[in-house]
């Protein structure tokens, strides 16, 4: 299926968007939007935020810290830099309340798109495919290090908020699509995502029935048919529906043989229900490492299924030694 652009939005037009939704109850994003030029956060706020964005205090008691004194913030919209790129932030919202006060959401996974590129750079060249993109904070990290980027989001409130980052910066080599992927093309029941974290809206199976909220889904091999470059780097975090956008890019992984990162949290592991299965779904020859918690920056250590390991990178044969030896 072509994946063409309309000219300035970087928008992809395959397959049509839904009509819009409403935003979220309580943060309507035009509002914000205004009151994110005006606005300024006061003494005690620009205090929290020079301390735990201080590399002299270790990540995870920085995460510690955000959590026991910035719970409920940020308390205003904001606009802040992210990866060369500006984003716009929400009030009272997990994700931005990261970025407002540590500087980044997960910020190895950031450092880890980093590497890969600096590590190997011909995969600077390719293209990076964004899988459940959310509001587009590894969207915009990945526009500034790839030749072009495909980001998929299929809920229209948040999809939203990811144009108008794209529109925002200009980026006309980042192609969006108002869908998420899977093992074929139709449509799945959907959770919305609470207010306050836009990350926790997830896919239910083909047997979860069909009342509420269905949104678009395709498989991976058959909206990239026609890419214009060869998938260097897959970022994938859709909440326990990796095993079927695994299954709808198998001739992507084959061919293209990229390097993805992904989250492997309790919910995706009950998804997978064991490292056999979870293997199974990459060509033969890939293989796991795990990402290091709680880092500010990127390494890597030996992957164990039955260890806590947020997120892992799993590597084809050939691109295993750019990551170096693991404990």
């Amino acid at each position: 299926m072509p994946t063409t652009r309309e000219p300035g939005t970087g928008r992809a037009d395959l397959p049509p968007q839904r009509p819009p939704q409403r935003p979220f109850e309580g943060s309507p994003m035009g509002t914000a939007r205004a009151r994110a030029d005006s606005a300024r956060p006061g003494l005690v706020d620009r205090g929290l935020r020079l301390l735990l964005r201080s590399r002299v205090l270790p990540f995870v008691l920085r995460l510690k810290l955000n959590k026991l004194l910035c719970s409920g913030g940020p308390p205003v919209a904001y606009r802040t830099d992210v990866g060369g790129c500006i984003y716009q932030g929400m009030p009272h919202n997990l994700i931005d309340n990261h970025v407002y006060y540590l500087g980044m959401y997960e910020p190895a996974i950031a450092e880890a798109m980093r590497f890969c590129v600096k590590a190997m750079p011909d995969l600077g060249r390719c293209a990076f495919v964004d899988i459940g993109a959310n509001t587009g904070l590894f969207t915009l990290v990945g526009a500034k290090l790839f030749a072009c980027v495909h980001a998929f989001e299929p809920y229209p409130p948040v999809f939203a908020r990811l144009e108008e980052h794209i529109g925002l910066n200009g980026l006309e080599s980042v192609n969006l699509y108002p869908l998420g992927l899977g093992a074929g093309q139709g449509d799945l029941p959907f959770i919305a995502p609470s207010p306050d974290n836009y990350g926790t809206g997830h896919f239910l199976g083909t047997g979860a029935g069909s009342a509420g909220l269905r949104l678009p889904v395709a498989s991976g091999d058959q909206v990239l048919q026609h890419r214009s470059c060869a998938i260097g780097l897959v970022k994938l975090d859709v909440e326990g529906h990796e095993p079927q956008v695994l299954r709808g890019l198998a001739d992507v992984l084959k061919t293209d043989q990229p390097v993805v990162i992904m989250e492997l949290n309790t919910t995706t592991k009950q998804a997978f229900g064991n490292i056999e299965a979870l293997m199974a779904s990459f060509p033969t020859g890939y293989i796991p490492l795990a990402i290091r918690r709680k880092k500010c920056g990127f390494s890597v250590e030996r992957f164990q299924w039955a260890k806590k390991q947020d997120n892992i990178v799993v590597v084809p044969a050939h691109r295993r030694a750019a990551f170096g030896p693991v404990a």
